[in-house]
C-alpha cells in the first residue's frame, strides 16, 4: 500500500461523463490516486536542454507540471530528479503552459515515495 508523505494530500478527482448513459452517474477514469505537490522539477523534451518546471500533482501513473518552456507534445518527455534515472512520460493533455503526463510504466512504490517526498512542500509552522 502506498503511504503519502505527511504533508501530501490527495487531489480532488476529475470526473467524466458516465460510460453507461443510463446510470446517470459520473465516474473517475483515473487509475491511480493523485497527490497535490508543489516542487521544482526539470524536464527534457526536444533536444539536450533541460527545462525548469513546477510539478503540481503526482501519482504512480503520471504527473502534472507547468513550465514556460516549449514542449513538443508529440515527443516523449523525461522527468529529471536528482538521484533517479530519467523517468520517461508521454504528454496526454495540455492547457496553456500546464501539461498532464503519463509515465511509460507505473512507478514502483519506493520511487514514488522518493518523488513524493522531494516534491511535497514542508508544512508552514502554525502561528502562535
Amino acid at each position: 500500500m502506498i503511504e503519502a508523505a505527511p504533508s501530501a494530500r490527495p487531489c480532488a478527482a476529475r470526473t467524466v461523463a458516465a460510460a453507461d448513459p443510463s446510470s446517470g452517474a459520473p465516474f473517475n477514469r483515473r487509475e491511480h490516486a493523485r497527490y497535490a505537490v508543489g516542487g521544482a522539477i526539470q524536464v527534457k523534451n526536444n533536444g539536450a536542454n533541460a527545462w525548469d518546471g513546477h510539478c503540481t500533482d503526482l501519482s504512480t501513473g503520471g504527473f502534472r507540471f507547468e513550465t514556460l518552456a516549449y514542449i513538443d507534445v508529440e515527443k516523449p518527455i523525461y522527468l529529471l530528479i536528482e538521484g533517479l534515472q530519467p523517468l520517461r512520460a508521454d504528454v496526454r493533455w495540455q492547457d496553456g503552459r500546464a501539461f498532464g503526463c503519463a509515465f511509460e510504466r507505473p512507478l514502483y512504490e519506493p520511487v514514488f515515495q522518493h518523488l513524493l517526498a522531494r516534491l511535497t512542500p514542508e508544512p508552514e509552522p502554525e502561528a502562535d
